[in-house]
């Protein structure tokens, strides 16, 4: 009741994101999510150890971090670059078609890892309410843990799209496999630590049980095999930005369902609620290998294209 109505809020400041990456503004695109997570973490401190409000408190210091998220962004686009113009329908209803044609494949994208995941979670409430927290345990540590992977995947497609403006294919096929080795070296690193506090890490979330069993599985064993899907997200935002965002959409969707679905079965008749884990996370490793692929004949197709213009 109280977090739903600021969706779009949340949503107008992560487009004012975008809109500062896009003029070069990368800076100021920190500080909005920066300053949200300031201040949310702050409120939280007030509202709920302070005032006592407990999980009201925290939907209440969310709420404003939202504001905020949107106030910043809307500064940086408004005041700072005076990009924001007054809509106008007929300009909208010229740019929809090439709109669309990037944004329906991208949501559909974007679908797929909740319904997977959604499958995953229907597949733990089996093992029982343990299980099932340290699944969503593990849900709050890959954001913060590969975080920097998800960056790295919403920064490659401006350069690859200014190399390819500027018809520079090698450029191209540079940034892509620099960015791919980039992301394994963090995958490496996150993982080190991930293995060193597996035991922190499960302290910290009072787990126990099955809960403690799968956080720390995960840490030292499963964290590694994100690499392919930090391959996936690069991959994803060399087909949004060359124009196959639909290929994005069947990789992740066949990530999702025949990439999850054999694997997550399997894995629980072999080992239970780890075996669900495992199975999830190598399910990934053909689909991840698999776009690589396609993205690096992608851009070989184009840098042919480029080359016969001249």
């Amino acid at each position: 009741m109280i977090l739903i109505p600021t969706l779009p809020m949340l949503a107008l400041g992560m487009t004012s994101m975008s809109v500062l990456r896009s003029v070069g503004d990368a800076r100021r695109a920190m500080h909005v999510t920066l300053y949200g997570a300031i201040v949310n973490m702050l409120l939280d401190a007030v509202f709920i150890l302070y005032f006592g409000w407990g999980i009201l408190g925290a939907a209440f210091a969310s709420l404003l971090a939202r504001v905020a998220v949107m106030t910043i962004g809307l500064y940086g686009v408004i005041r700072i670059h005076d990009l924001m113009g007054r809509p106008k329908m007929a300009t909208l209803r010229t740019d929809l078609p090439a709109f669309a044609a990037i944004a329906v494949p991208a949501v559909l994208t974007n679908v797929a890892t909740p319904a997977g995941n959604a499958y995953v979670t229907m597949a733990l409430a089996g093992f029982g309410d343990s299980a099932v927290a340290g699944w969503a345990i593990v849900g709050r540590i890959i954001p913060v843990a590969f975080g920097a992977i998800y960056a790295l995947s919403g920064s490659v497609g401006p350069i690859l799209g200014q190399n390819f403006g500027a018809r520079k294919p090698e450029r191209m096929r540079e940034v892509y496999t620099l960015s791919l080795v980039v992301m394994a070296v963090f995958t490496g690193f996150a993982w080190a630590l991930l293995a060193t506090f597996a035991d922190v890490l499960a302290n910290a979330f009072n787990a126990a049980g099955d809960a403690r069993a799968l956080i720390v599985f995960f840490c030292r064993w499963l964290s590694p095999l994100f690499v392919f899907l930090g391959a996936l997200f690069i991959a994803n935002a060399v087909f949004n930005t060359l124009g196959r965002a639909h290929f994005s959409t069947l990789f992740n969707w066949g990530r999702a369902t025949a990439g999850t679905v054999p694997f997550v079965m399997a894995g629980a008749s072999i080992a239970g609620a780890e075996g669900i884990l495992a199975g999830n996370m190598i399910g990934g490793v053909v689909f991840g290998v698999a776009a690589v692929a396609v993205g690096y004949r992608l851009i070989a197709r184009l840098s042919a294209s480029l080359s016969s213009w001249g």
